[in-house]
């Protein structure tokens, strides 16, 4: 009968020894803000710290979203915007007037709204959706079965 002795594995002894070795020899950081050192009377050692920024700059933080000016249209701007809308939707889009007229497409969507029967896509979108839709009611309806098994 064969013996096998199990000895600890060998990679795990050099590096907890290298990492007890590392630790002590580690070097206190430095703090990478300028600091000034003045030696006090009792002998110790007073370390001010300069501030990175002025006051003045730190009073006025930028803005994380900073806003944007906007023209002011007049009325004829606006009708203006409203008759390209509706003379040719698929052209100008509400993104294209909102550059071209330099406000938000927000705006323009309020202003320059189209009605119910105007906002109608083309045939070859409708078969492209009518392919997406198939696939979306497969998968509603394989969730539903699967749901009925829970």
């Amino acid at each position: 009968m064969l013996r096998v002795l199990q000895l600890p594995r060998p990679s795990l002894i050099p590096l907890t020894r290298q990492a007890t070795v590392a630790a002590a020899n580690r070097k206190p950081k430095m703090a990478s803000v300028p600091t000034t050192e003045t030696p006090l009377s009792d002998g110790s050692t007073l370390i001010t710290r300069h501030p990175l920024s002025t006051p003045k700059s730190s009073l006025k933080a930028p803005l994380l979203h900073p806003r944007v000016a906007y023209k002011q249209l007049t009325d004829a701007e606006i009708e203006e915007m409203r008759a390209l809308r509706l003379s040719d939707p698929q052209t100008w889009s509400i993104s294209k007037l909102a550059a071209k007229f330099g406000c938000s497409t927000f705006f323009v969507g309020m202003k320059a709204r189209l009605a119910g029967g105007q906002n109608e896509v083309k045939e070859e979108e409708v078969r492209e959706e009518g392919r997406v839709e198939r696939r979306k009611r497969f998968t509603r309806e394989n969730r539903r079965r699967r749901r009925e098994l829970w």
